[in-house]
């Protein structure tokens, strides 16, 4: 549970940390030389990213235990996560002053660290989607193992009623045909007594 609690709370920090690269990104404006094009690129990227890491946070305070367990990728993913979104953050925040305002109006990214980056961030995504894939192509296995079992105990109990219903039937017949000849043996005793009489 504390290995879940401490995932749970990796996730959210990089949750946070995304949401600061996004805020840094966006304090450089279209005004800034070289900075619209690159700078969409990379918050696409980070708002996808964001959007896989909220999946997985619900998934994970769903059920931290088990998600935990299922998910062992996390452990190393997310720290990778946080990595990289550390690197850009601190690059482009350097040339951000303490209010926020930009120090310099260029762009702290070349176009070969932009591609870079957005190539690790797909990356770190694309591992993060596939480890929830297999998590739920697992999950939905197992659900289909669990309703072929019951699908075939219900046969199994299905029989077994259809048994116990012919059992119950063949037991009334006999009842009837004890009940039936009982009533003929007492009508013969009622007879023979009545004769000899």
């Amino acid at each position: 549970m504390a290995a879940a609690l401490g995932l749970t709370a990796a996730i959210i920090a990089v949750l946070q940390l995304t949401g600061a690269t996004i805020t840094a990104c966006y304090s450089y404006g279209n005004s800034v030389k070289n900075a619209s094009r690159d700078r969409e690129r990379i918050i696409d990227q980070l708002f996808g990213l964001q959007k896989v890491l909220e999946t997985i946070r619900r998934l994970v305070e769903h059920d931290e235990t088990v998600a935990a367990s299922r998910l062992p990728v996390l452990n190393e993913v997310i720290p990778r996560c946080r990595d990289e979104l550390d690197s850009l953050n601190s690059k482009l925040e350097r040339d951000l002053g303490r209010k926020g305002r930009i120090q310099a109006f260029i762009w702290p990214l070349k176009e070969g660290e932009v591609n870079k980056t957005l190539e690790k961030l797909s990356k770190l995504q694309e591992l993060l989607t596939t480890a929830m894939d297999v998590d739920q192509t697992c999950l939905m296995l197992k659900i289909d193992s669990g309703v072929e079992a019951l699908q075939e105990q219900g046969a199994k109990n299905g029989q077994l009623t259809q048994d116990t219903k012919s059992g119950v039937q063949a037991l009334q017949e006999m009842t009837a045909g004890i009940s039936e000849a009982m009533e003929q043996a007492k009508q013969r005793t009622s007879h023979i007594a009545r004769v000899g009489h």
